[in-house]
């Protein structure tokens, strides 16, 4: 069975994450108007699989629904109302400068020796999360999500 709105919520999410580590990293506060909605979206994801799929539940869906591990999307959850409705931060920029690198030391950066680097991260700060990195979380948990759709739909079609 096919979890039509499910999918929707998951590419939409993608896409929304593209847009926001794309070209938005590296700006503060662009970054952080759009990290709001990535974390809403990601965290509907789940939401939808439960609503989508209610009244259509096979044994087999039941029983691995029930075993799905939310917890990660609930936290995604607090930290976006954190973020929209008390306008508090649960995150952070964090910047690294290295003067006259070596170019071995930044394999996949197009650096020579010699080079400045700085390099960008976000940080959750706070919470659950606190001291993770934005980006590698949210991109993990997109993977992860694609992967619950799948499951989703075939334990549906059990």
């Amino acid at each position: 069975m096919r979890l039509t709105t499910s999918a929707h919520g998951l590419a939409r999410a993608e896409r929304m994450f593209a847009d926001m580590v794309g070209g938005h990293q590296s700006n503060e506060e662009a970054l952080l108007d759009r990290l709001p909605y990535v974390l809403d979206l990601l965290a509907g994801v789940t939401r939808t699989i439960d609503r989508e799929s209610k009244g259509q539940r096979t044994d087999a869906f039941a029983a691995w629904w029930s075993s799905v591990d939310r917890s990660l999307g609930k936290s995604l959850t607090d930290i976006r109302n954190s973020e929209l409705k008390a306008l508090e931060s649960r995150s952070r920029l964090s910047q690294t400068t290295a003067l006259s690198v070596k170019a071995t030391d930044y394999p996949r950066m197009r650096v020579a020796d010699g080079d400045t680097v700085t390099i960008i991260t976000w940080q959750f700060v706070n919470g659950p999360l606190n001291g993770e990195s934005v980006i590698p979380v949210l991109k993990g948990y997109l993977d992860t999500l694609g992967e619950v759709l799948r499951d989703a739909e075939e334990k549906l079609a059990q």
